[in-house]
């Protein structure tokens, strides 16, 4: 997956030239035949459905195909973290989907969620993604502002961190650093300091620039240490 994106490099699509979009789909196509492999050689295995969902979001397939491999992944591993944040991006508006039912999607995973998993944060991520689009990809930061702002917004998310990472039944899984990544970046958007230095602390130095770049504040963490270090 990482190989067929460095061909295409990051930045917007407009960005990117035809030689690197050509270099992309070449090695896309050979990561959904390999993933395809996976997935026959591995029947019980969720994680080449999980990624295959992320496949078909950037050949721009149908939702559909994007939901089927959602829906395989998920028969595998019901609480599957790959296969619900690559559902959310697949829903996203900016890979085609609609930001209204990537919200949707992503409440309804917080909702059926246990108590103490890292699905919860699934919201947070939807949360963030919606907030970029409108702040980079369609140039509205005041709706941006507003949406991150809204007490409504800021509730259900406080709602969601609750009954996942701050739960008294939450335990550190493989995927929990991922949802700390989205976490934290979202309480550095909406300037939680207390939750941010939570966040923060627990993940020390397991946290780069880098880690920040799926969840939308790449290039922030040194002032976002700094904002949290402050009383």
């Amino acid at each position: 997956m990482q190989w067929s994106w460095d061909a295409r490099g990051y930045g917007r699509g407009f960005e990117v030239s035809k030689k690197r979009w050509a270099l992309f789909f070449e090695r896309l196509d050979k990561t959904r035949n390999i993933l395809g492999q996976c997935a026959s050689q591995n029947p019980e295995d969720p994680t080449p459905w999980a990624y295959l969902i992320m496949v078909s979001t950037w050949f721009s397939d149908d939702i559909e195909e994007r939901e089927y491999y959602f829906n395989q992944a998920v028969e595998r591993d019901q609480d599957n973290w790959a296969a619900h944040m690559h559902m959310v991006i697949a829903l996203s508006e900016k890979w085609g989907g609609n930001n209204e039912q990537m919200i949707a999607f992503a409440q309804s995973t917080f909702e059926r969620a246990q108590e103490g998993s890292d699905l919860p944060i699934i919201l947070l991520k939807a949360y963030i993604e919606y907030w970029k689009y409108l702040d980079v990809f369609v140039d509205m930061s005041d709706e941006a502002k507003q949406f991150i702002e809204s007490e409504k917004i800021k509730t259900k998310a406080i709602e969601a961190y609750k009954k996942s990472l701050q739960s008294t039944n939450h335990k550190d899984s493989a995927s929990s650093i991922f949802a700390r990544y989205n976490a934290s970046s979202w309480f550095w958007i909406t300037k939680d300091r207390d939750k941010l230095r939570v966040e923060l602390d627990i993940l020390d130095d397991k946290i780069e620039d880098i880690h920040w770049r799926w969840a939308g504040s790449e290039g922030e963490l040194k002032q976002a240490k700094s904002y949290a270090m402050q009383n």
